[in-house]
């Protein structure tokens, strides 16, 4: 049996920019995996049935296993990860700078500011987050900020002036830069590309 999951955000999501290329979640891994069976075994069932709503059923169903894959790998890592986002999070400080970051990505962010909020020294900060995160602070910040404005672009009529401003840029066209930069297309060649409505949209 072979199924596929496509992301919306896939070049800024900071969740899929950090698991590996392959997780491996064993059926007989005991109590850690116990769910695995019982769920495909129902997509087959869901496959092999005409009923009505098979192909939402099954689509669910493939989410499920998609979040319980992920929730083992961190589960498995979190205690004996020594560097990347895992090893990140359960640094107190290299943790509480990521937590803070996700929670408020649109403030004005320095690297000074932060390490004020969790008390270590610019260079310490910069250094030690760049080795368990994989990017410095800014960057993975930008990477946030571009996930949020994705989504907008995505799911809303706004106009780009107000998403570079939502996303924490000075500008459209500073936002637009840095769009282009990480994510491979300009917002408005994005939108277009994923919008799914028949309404005209604005990107001016």
């Amino acid at each position: 049996m072979c199924g596929g999951i496509r992301f919306e955000n896939v070049n800024t999501h900071p969740l899929l920019a950090i698991l590996p290329p392959v997780v491996h979640v064993r059926a007989d891994q005991g109590g850690n995996a116990s769910w695995l069976g019982p769920i495909v075994d129902q997509i087959v069932a869901e496959y092999s049935s005409n009923r009505l709503g098979r192909e939402a059923t099954i689509n669910r169903l493939t989410d499920v296993i998609f979040i319980g894959a992920i929730r083992s790998f961190f589960e498995e890592g979190l205690s004996t990860a020594k560097t990347g986002w895992l090893a990140a999070v359960r640094d107190e400080r290299i943790g509480r700078a990521i937590a803070l970051l996700h929670a408020d990505p649109t403030r004005s962010w320095t690297v000074e500011s932060l390490y004020d909020q969790v008390a270590m020294s610019r260079f310490a900060l910069a250094g030690r987050f760049t080795a368990l995160v994989g990017e410095p602070p800014l960057r993975y910040l930008t990477r946030l900020r571009l996930d949020v404005a994705a989504h907008r672009l995505r799911h809303t009529k706004d106009k780009l002036s107000v998403i570079a401003v939502a996303a924490g840029y000075s500008s459209a066209a500073a936002f637009c830069r840095a769009f282009q930069r990480h994510v491979g297309s300009a917002p408005g060649e994005f939108r277009r590309n994923h919008d799914n409505s028949s309404v005209p949209l604005d990107d001016s």
